[in-house]
């Protein structure tokens, strides 16, 4: 498959989101967002999760929004194409329930990232630099007294292009809570990312790496990791190898990017399903910026 749509339209969109805040709704042309989802989780009842996003069209004419999912533990090619294609209106609010269900037809369990843009270079009918505003939430349905869920950002702050540690804090792994961690490579080549775990003292409770295939993920439980009920709460740290550190990790299209999150639930597995979403914050060595101002 071609690579160059995708380096074109990805790494534009991740040189917006280095150089953005983090926000709960982003206004931009393109968007990732690190994890949505289709799936049956744990907990009692169990889980079943699904992802909802929202668009508004910002302008004042007609535009078209593409889309285009990477499940995660794939190695993700894309011929520069959008098999999802949605028309707005000018001034047209969208919300899309259960994404992979109902555009991409998912039906299995299935996690993974979501690019969304509507760039000219994509659909030359639109307007030079469109602007759409875009929220997102994975929630569980599965609870009879409603829907509780967690709002996904897609924003700089995951982003990490360093062997500098991005950190996570506020994980619970315990009688009431459930955690699990989601690292996600949106590189366009494999890339390795070293993390730990770390109790509330300080102790380290697990040390590892995870190999990520081009631009997917990865997701596990903390239980799965080998970590049992632990009192307090939980700190992660994640870094890049060093060996993938590009020479120019802010502009270069070899650089190497991952974002990472935890996703902390009520119900271990007793509870409400509610989930909280938790980002990696990066923190960059001084000796670079990715800032484009």
């Amino acid at each position: 498959m071609r690579n160059v749509p995708m380096s074109i339209v990805i790494v534009t969109t991740i040189m917006w989101l280095v150089s953005s805040a983090g926000n709960a709704q982003e206004k931009s042309e393109s968007f990732i967002l690190p994890v949505v989802a289709h799936t049956t989780g744990a907990g009692n009842p169990p889980t079943r999760w699904v992802s909802d996003v929202v668009l508004h069209n910002l302008e004042n004419t007609k535009i078209t929004v593409g889309m285009a999912y990477f499940p995660f533990e794939h190695t993700n090619g894309w011929d520069g194409t959008f098999p999802v294609q949605l028309h707005l209106e000018a001034r047209e609010t969208r919300l899309v329930e259960d994404v992979l269900g109902n555009l991409f037809h998912e039906t299995t369990n299935t996690k993974g990232m979501l690019l969304i843009s509507a760039e000219q270079g994509s659909f030359p009918a639109n307007p030079a630099h469109p602007e759409l505003l875009l929220a997102s939430r994975t929630y569980n349905t599965g609870s009879p007294a409603g829907t509780y869920g967690q709002t996904v950002p897609s924003n700089g702050l995951l982003a990490n292009v360093s062997a500098t540690p991005s950190y996570i804090t506020g994980a619970r792994n315990d009688g009431r809570f459930r955690s699990s961690l989601g690292i996600v490579n949106i590189s366009l080549h494999p890339i390795t990312v070293h993390y730990k775990i770390l109790d509330a003292s300080g102790k380290v409770l697990k040390e590892s790496s995870v190999d990520l295939r081009t631009a997917s993920g990865w997701q596990r439980l903390f239980t799965s990791l080998g970590i049992g009920k632990v009192t307090g709460p939980m700190t992660v740290e994640l870094w890049l190898d060093p060996s993938d550190v590009a020479s120019d990790p802010c502009g270069t299209e070899d650089a190497s990017r991952f974002w990472a999150y935890v996703s902390k639930v009520d119900g271990n597995p007793d509870g409400t399903g509610d989930a909280e979403f938790l980002p990696a914050v990066d923190v960059p060595p001084a000796d670079y910026s990715c800032d484009e101002d």
